[in-house]
């Protein structure tokens, strides 16, 4: 592992210093806890640009930092502003910006030193006006924006609706959406019309058929009409993924379906949703990969597995990392210092030359030999040039 230290330390320093916008249910201020002032950011001695899929540079790099392409607009810094890019590599929206965030139903968040917080179009033109404190990102053509200590909704148009003063506000997912008003929670639908009225002391992610609810220490799953579908029985109960849902019951854990039907049995220290039918376990500091049926599909003895991404998953054995198929077939042996989880096509693995990229056969498609480089998006990914 030695002659992978240098490397491995670099490349993690440098992923995880610079990703992409993450929660996006979170407000801007709380996604952007590092965001500087005017003069605190400063042009960086190496610029980033966009490769294609072909390791060619589709983009001059010539920008200070910058994000993936979302709804054919990307963000990038110029010193200590923040301007949008399209896909040509023209700066549609010049880079003025003191925090600006991915568009999302074609409206995007901004704020400019010194102001507030707005909404503008991939034109750059205003939709509302700089008067907001925090605001959310659109989902299902609503965003969730507060004003003093109140939240509420606009529509695409820019206009308030009459809601509630919502104490917090959350995006839309399908069609439903978590409030919270005084310290309970409860689900509203596009109409802003109660499905779960705001009794609940936890509600969880909102992206599953069924829904984990929690009042006075109980817990149930409710449907996405508000109708309680069934009460957990168990110690403690987890959200659904894939249609499964984790379960403890005297300390150890298993999977129920959306029946409430046990599909394995509490036998494990712990088990997580890993994607369709498959499982991730975790016992004696060691991870494996097990099936519907729990029939081992990886064995319990990797170091680190991955999440199953494009039906792919990696793991990491005796410091050395190598890729699988969901069925748990190997799809390279265990060669790379680092590998990161499929996205749009690709992945990208690291081998003592730099990063490159592998495809879902696990072949090298482009060389390794970046420093720092991310994932695709929309067929592009940036990449910094140590030049």
């Amino acid at each position: 592992m030695q002659k992978w230290l240098p490397i491995v330390l670099l490349l993690l320093f440098f992923s995880c210093q610079k990703q992409p916008n993450a929660t996006q249910d979170l407000s801007p201020q709380d996604q952007s806890k590092i965001e500087q002032q005017r003069g605190d950011l400063e042009a960086s001695d190496f610029k980033w640009g966009y490769i294609n899929k072909k390791g060619q540079l589709a983009i001059k790099a010539k920008f200070d930092e910058c994000k993936n392409f979302v709804e054919g607009r990307a963000l990038v810094r110029l010193k200590d502003s923040w301007g949008y890019l399209d896909t040509t590599g023209d700066l549609v929206i010049p880079a003025q910006y003191q925090e600006a965030y991915d568009f999302s139903n074609g409206l995007a968040v901004v704020k400019a030193y010194g102001g507030k917080y707005k909404f503008i179009n991939q034109d750059g033109q205003a939709i509302t006006e700089a008067i907001y404190d925090e605001a959310k990102s659109f989902s299902d053509g609503l965003a969730a924006v507060r004003l003093n200590n109140n939240w509420t909704y606009i529509n695409l148009e820019g206009e308030e609706l009459d809601v509630p003063a919502y104490t917090e506000a959350y995006q839309f997912k399908d069609g439903l959406a978590k409030v919270q008003i005084k310290g309970k929670f409860g689900l509203v639908d596009q109409n802003l019309a109660w499905v779960l009225e705001a009794n609940y002391d936890k509600i969880g992610p909102i992206d599953e058929a069924l829904i984990l609810v929690e009042l006075d220490q109980k817990q149930s799953y409710i449907n996405r009409s508000g109708q309680i579908v069934f009460h957990s029985q168990y110690d403690k109960a987890y959200s659904f993924s894939h249609g499964y849902a984790p379960f403890k019951s005297n300390g150890l854990m298993g999977i129920i379906n959306g029946d409430n039907e046990i599909i394995l049995k509490a036998q494990y220290p712990d088990i997580m949703v890993a994607g369709p039918d498959r499982f991730f376990i975790f016992q004696d500091g060691y991870f494996g990969m097990i099936d519907e049926n729990g029939s081992t599909l990886i064995p319990t003895e990797m170091g680190t597995i991955l999440p199953i991404k494009e039906g792919k998953t990696a793991c990491m054995k005796d410091d050395y990392w190598a890729i699988f198929d969901q069925d748990g077939q190997p799809l390279s042996p265990f060669e790379y210092g680092l590998v990161w989880s499929y996205a749009d096509g690709l992945a990208r693995v690291a081998l003592f030359s730099g990063i490159g990229f592998v495809n879902h056969e696990g072949q090298i498609v482009i060389e390794p030999g970046y420093i720092d480089v991310n994932d695709f998006s929309n067929n592009l990914a940036r990449v910094q040039l140590y030049e």
